[in-house]
C-alpha cells in the first residue's frame, strides 16, 4: 500500500498546488476587477460632466453676431449734398444725373469714336514709331546688350522718350 499512498499523497499535493495557483489567479482577477471598476467610475464621472456642460450650453441664448463699427462718413458739404440727391431719387442715378440735380456745370462731352472709325489693325497710332510697341523681353535685353544701355545708336523704339 505504500505505492498507493505515494500516489495519493502526490495527488493531494498536486491538488493543493492547483488550489493555491487558482487562489492567486482569483486574487489577481479581483485586483484587476477593482482597477477596471475604478476606471469605469472615472468614465462615468467624465460622461456626467459632459452631459451637464451640454445642457448648460443648450440653455444659453444664441449669441448675436457682433455689430461692425459704424463706418466713418466724410463730413464734407459735397458728400452730404450727393447723399441727399441719392436719397431723394426713386431710381439709380448716373453721375451726370447727380451733377444735374446738384446744378453743377457739366463739361462738354468729347466725341467718342465709333467702331467703324477705329484705326485699321496693324497700323500704329504714332507714325514716328517703327513698331507697334509690343516687344518680347528677351529681344529687348539682347538689343540693349548689343547696343549698350546708354548708346545713342539704339533703335528709336528702345530710346527713352
Amino acid at each position: 500500500m505504500s505505492g498507493n499512498e505515494l500516489t495519493l499523497g502526490a495527488a493531494l499535493a498536486q491538488l493543493e498546488d492547483q488550489e493555491h495557483e487558482i487562489a492567486a489567479r482569483s486574487e489577481a482577477a479581483r485586483g484587476r476587477i477593482a482597477e477596471l471598476t475604478a476606471q469605469l467610475e472615472e468614465f462615468h464621472q467624465v460622461a456626467q460632466e459632459i452631459r451637464i456642460t451640454r445642457k448648460t450650453l443648450l440653455a444659453l441664448p444664441d449669441p448675436s453676431p457682433p455689430t461692425p463699427p459704424a463706418a466713418k462718413l466724410p463730413d464734407h458739404l459735397a458728400y452730404r449734398q450727393i447723399m441727399a440727391v441719392l436719397a431723394a431719387a426713386d431710381a439709380p442715378l448716373r453721375a451726370r444725373a447727380v451733377c444735374e440735380a446738384m446744378d453743377l456745370e457739366i463739361a462738354a462731352q468729347q466725341r467718342q469714336q465709333r467702331p467703324d472709325e477705329a484705326p485699321a489693325a496693324g497700323r500704329t497710332r504714332d507714325p514716328d514709331r517703327a513698331r507697334a510697341g509690343i516687344v518680347h523681353p528677351a529681344t529687348a535685353v539682347a538689343t540693349r546688350a548689343r547696343w549698350g544701355t546708354n548708346s545713342t545708336r539704339r533703335p528709336r523704339w528702345l530710346r527713352p522718350p
